[in-house]
């Protein structure tokens, strides 16, 4: 038997229909596959392919001659799998659907991309948007930031950027002069500088949140926030966002937009109780080192206005 990281979920027509398909190993030269002979000299056996999901029905081919060191890191085909498999395709138990690529002569090229966590969960909406007080964090701190605070914050950034992959920014330029003097006004009816700090002063956490200066979009604000790794999951996010949503509430700011790369689960959890729901999606917006990065946009109405742009529904509805 081999079970592959697909399944009944992106090709449901073997448990619909019964429907058969010729299956071969399609991994490249070199890959995991080393057939070896049996005692009779054949280099081939006979499999029965099945999915990852926890049913009895989740099988996709049965009686199937493959090499008989068919296993773990090999790729298998589905020859001619229909026009019908795709828009048959689910999201069962939260596996996202998979890419679809067209293939010929020797040359590949995506058509649909492969879907992440974020697509999963890109239609929910916060339930309650009714933000209270967050509970006081034992040795935290959330207030506007102060010139003083400008070394320590630096210290934070560095180690937030060398963590590679949660901020567009790879080599940190700003100096302490420079963030002293951005935080000299830290709450002004343009931006607001927020920090959490410890009992020690050392800034654990940053948001900051800038009115757009277009006269058509100064209603709107963006978004940015970043905890330190050894501070994470004590609540520090729902303070500064809660702070962030008070500035804007003063100002009369009445929208906030954000940007995040979806293997950020945890920050875009962090928006979405806060009522931010997903606007779009940038493809390869993030040119970083490693390679290109997408970018999820998602945005809040303050105090629910403006739900019926959004596509949200508040409390009641």
């Amino acid at each position: 038997m081999l079970a592959v990281d697909g399944g009944m979920s992106d090709n449901v027509r073997p448990t619909l229909y019964d429907a058969t398909y010729t299956v071969a190993v399609a991994s490249p030269a070199g890959a995991a596959t080393m057939p070896s002979r049996d005692d009779d000299g054949g280099e081939t056996a006979i499999f029965t392919v099945v999915g990852r999901h926890c049913e009895s029905g989740d099988t996709l081919a049965e009686d199937v001659r493959l090499p008989r060191g068919t296993g773990p890191g090999d790729l298998l085909a589905f020859a001619a799998t229909g026009a019908y498999t795709y828009s048959l395709a689910s999201t069962y138990n939260r596996v996202g659907r998979p890419a679809v690529v067209a293939v010929r002569a020797g040359h590949a090229a995506p058509w649909l991309r492969r879907e992440d966590a974020a697509d999963l969960d890109r239609l929910e909406i916060a339930t309650d948007r009714r933000q209270g007080t967050p509970l006081p964090i034992e040795g935290i701190t959330v207030r506007p930031a102060r010139p003083e605070d400008a070394g320590s914050y630096l210290a934070f950034w560095t180690a937030i950027v060398e963590e590679g992959r949660h901020v567009r920014t790879e080599r940190v330029t700003g100096t302490v002069r420079a963030y002293r003097r951005r935080f000299r006004r830290p709450w002004t009816d343009r931006e607001a500088q927020i920090v959490a700090v410890d009992q020690l002063g050392r800034v654990v956490g940053h948001l900051y949140v800038q009115r757009e200066s277009h006269p058509v979009t100064r209603h709107v604000a963006t978004l940015g926030v970043a905890i330190s790794a050894d501070a994470r999951g004590r609540g520090i996010g729902t303070a500064l966002m809660a702070e962030a949503l008070r500035w804007a509430r003063e100002v009369g700011v009445d929208k906030i937009a954000l940007s995040v790369y979806p293997h950020n689960v945890s920050a875009i959890a962090l928006y979405r109780k806060f009522g931010f729901v997903e606007e779009g999606r940038l493809a390869r917006h993030s040119r970083k080192s490693y390679g290109d990065e997408d970018e999820i946009l998602m945005s809040v109405w303050i105090d629910g206005k403006g739900d019926e742009v959004a596509g949200g529904s508040g409390p009641g509805d």
